[in-house]
């Protein structure tokens, strides 16, 4: 086949624009989706990566306070030493508090001093970048500072996991195009087929056979275009006058057919552009689910050991009292040399501090491990990845696990206030509420210059349920409230947005036999109202999901 027949094939026949048409959106979808997910396993890892290095960090801060203190050097060096068994470390190092490297992972830079410490002793990220995460903490004994932890970290097995996930999107996006243009070629050519016996009837009948007609049968508008072909046929062999007349009847028909056609061709593209938003929204519930579920187990059983620990240190502490006050009876009556010099021990070993402090660091742990099972509870709770049906389910938890997961994307925008009602649980899937939550509180933050507010409440009236989210931002004219349920309608710029997030929403609401409706005016900011019944009156149409 020469280049002309190719472009002649892909650009001026209705099969080759459809397949066209299909490859085009479905690259173009692939791709953002592709630009999309990478941008934000990016950010995930990288944040990851920057809690590990504070985290590392403080637990070496942590350990090292009383060995800064009594300046230890072998012994901090052993727990610089025991940091390397992290893979992604690339230095470790604790700092007295004129700067000096009293150990390090690398063992020449001991000595060296480190210039770039802050004046104050507060934790310091000096690098948060792909290649380094370098984090400094402040060692503290007893309220009083006594040198710095320091740690970096890299990236390098995470950039191979992320360019890993990036080629397999590469190689699903290409083997979705080629499935969508065959798929789109088989149902051109099923199309095409029909017209084209139609076409071989007109040309017979150009050539002179003015007794040729069309067999086509069926209802499709192929057959229907025959049989007015056929109509045509039998008119101008009882009356040429009729020609024009026969022929505006033809062409309008094919007009009107052409425009349905359009108007089919258009629903397809918004069926599957919103499929591709769904899937992505499916992924992340996948994701906060498979991450939370990761979570828990080792949470769960660190917390065990945190509390079992707690007890054995409290009962080490009373016998080592005991054992003390012993020694010191039996000490005092025969050497006072030797008591002396127990003194003097357990005064440069800082036992008395050690003691004090036990319980307060495996309390703070405890609580520390407590707010990070929490943090799990709300990101399953947001994805309600095992409630898959429609369920009674409580509205303000549901906005809690919404508030819970972008609630610090928000807090970079404007100040959260809530005003919660008492609420019967609502029959619901309350996953995909969660979505529309989210795309209404993500769109509120974006719509604020500066820093304002959102007001989220929530309140029954008899037997449906109502959420208004209203904000300051920047607010619409009445041209876009007209619109903001349409798909693909976007304010922002090429690139910036699909425009199917309030309709999505819209969708979901519908299926909930709910309403949403928007008040607002521009530079005035923006109210969305939804209202739920408690219970669904019909049987709940086809979910989303």
């Amino acid at each position: 086949m020469t280049l002309n027949h190719t472009r002649h094939f892909l650009f001026d026949t209705l099969r080759g624009r459809l397949v066209t048409s299909v490859a085009l959106v479905h690259a173009v979808m692939m791709a953002l989706f592709i630009a999309d997910l990478t941008a934000r396993q990016r950010v995930m890892l990288l944040d990851r990566q920057a809690e590990e290095a504070v985290a590392l960090a403080q637990s070496l801060s942590t350990s090292a306070g009383g060995w800064l203190a009594a300046n230890d050097i072998s012994g901090l060096q052993e727990l610089v030493e025991a940091q390397r068994r992290y893979p992604e470390l690339m230095f470790a190092m604790l700092i007295d508090k004129e700067g000096k490297v009293l150990a390090h992972s690398d063992r020449t830079r001991k000595g060296f001093f480190a210039h770039d410490l802050p004046a104050a002793a507060e934790q310091t990220l000096f690098s948060r970048t792909p290649a380094l995460v370098d984090v400094a903490v402040p060692a503290m004994l007893g309220g009083r500072h006594v040198g710095w932890a320091r740690i970096g970290l890299g990236q390098k097995s995470a950039r191979e996991k992320l360019a890993a996930i990036t080629g397999s999107g590469i190689l699903y996006a290409i083997a979705a195009i080629l499935i969508g243009s065959i798929i789109a070629w088989w149902m051109g050519y099923r199309i095409t087929r029909r017209l084209y016996a139609v076409q071989e009837t007109i040309n017979l009948v150009r050539a002179g056979d003015r007794q040729a007609r069309s067999h086509l049968i069926g209802k499709d508008e192929a057959a229907l275009m025959a049989g007015e072909f056929n109509a045509m046929l039998d008119a101008l062999d009882k009356s040429k006058q009729e020609i024009m007349r026969l022929n505006s009847e033809l062409e309008l028909r094919v007009q009107q057919r052409t425009a349905e056609l359009e108007t089919a061709y258009q629903d397809l593209k918004m069926a599957q552009a919103k499929i591709l938003q769904q899937d992505k929204m499916a992924s992340i519930g996948q994701l906060a689910a498979g991450v939370a579920h990761e979570i828990n187990n080792p949470m769960g059983f660190i917390l065990s050991n945190l509390g079992t620990l707690a007890k054995y240190s409290s009962r080490l502490v009373e016998f080592i009292g005991v054992l003390g006050h012993a020694v010191e009876r039996v000490v005092a009556e025969t050497d006072n040399e030797v008591r002396q010099l127990i003194d003097s021990k357990r005064q440069a070993l800082k036992i008395n501090q050690i003691i004090d402090d036990i319980g307060d660091l495996i309390a703070e742990s405890i609580e520390g491990g407590t707010r990070i099972k929490q943090i799990v509870m709300n990101l399953k709770g947001f994805s309600h990845i095992d409630k898959a049906e429609y369920q009674p389910a409580d509205i303000n938890a549901a906005l809690s696990d919404t508030l819970a997961i972008v609630g610090n994307e928000l807090k970079r925008k404007a100040q959260i206030h809530t005003a919660f009602g008492d609420l019967t649980p609502v029959t619901c899937h309350a996953g995909q509420l969660n979505q529309v939550f989210t795309n209404i509180l993500l769109n509120a933050a974006q719509s604020i210059t500066g820093h304002g507010e959102i007001t989220i409440e929530t309140k029954q009236e008899g037997e449906a349920v109502t959420i208004v989210i209203s904000d300051t931002g920047s607010g619409m004219p009445p041209e876009v409230i007209s619109r903001v349920f349409e798909p693909f309608y976007t304010t922002r710029e090429v690139g910036q947005g699909t425009g199917l997030g309030l309709s999505i929403a819209y969708d979901i609401v519908k299926k909930h036999q709910g309403t949403i409706e928007v008040a607002s005016r521009a530079g005035q900011g923006t109210a969305f109202t939804i209202t739920l019944p408690l219970a669904l009156k019909t049987a709940p149409e086809t979910m989303l999901d």
